[in-house]
């Protein structure tokens, strides 16, 4: 894994770090983090992120982040622009994501970690219903 960074974390609130960075990585794989071997990856893109807070539940900010020729588990990840505005009011929340084939908005009251789970099992099912007209095929 190659990584380089530039910019400025600020420390003075840990409950709510705040950061200016850009960047590149290459090779990163998460499975060396989380030791789960089911998320082995390659990924591969550069990142200009300003944002406040690391937790998924309070965190805001401009996340923009191009991915060049990527993988994680056994998907293959479009090379594209994401930018990515996470915003909060309270426990509403807002996220706009834009990308070269996609766009997507959600906003309300909801949970992180519930919202993945959600998108998880929903990329599981389209994943199974492809994977099943195909084979029909």
């Amino acid at each position: 894994m190659q990584t380089k960074a530039a910019g400025k974390i600020n420390f003075s609130n840990l409950k709510n770090i705040s950061y200016n960075r850009k960047g590149t990585a290459s090779g990163l794989n998460i499975e060396a983090f989380t030791r789960n071997n089911s998320q082995k990856s390659n990924l591969n893109f550069t990142f200009d992120v300003n944002g406040k807070g690391f937790d998924p539940n309070s965190i805001t900010g401009n996340f923009k982040i191009y991915m060049n020729p990527s993988s994680f588990e056994n998907f293959k990840i479009p090379v594209s622009p994401y930018d990515i505005d996470i915003t909060q009011n309270g426990a509403s929340k807002k996220i706009l994501l834009k990308t070269s084939f996609a766009d997507a908005s959600i906003d309300g009251t909801f949970d992180f970690n519930t919202l993945a789970t959600v998108i998880a099992n929903n990329i599981d099912k389209i994943k199974s219903e492809i994977t099943s007209s195909l084979s029909d095929s």
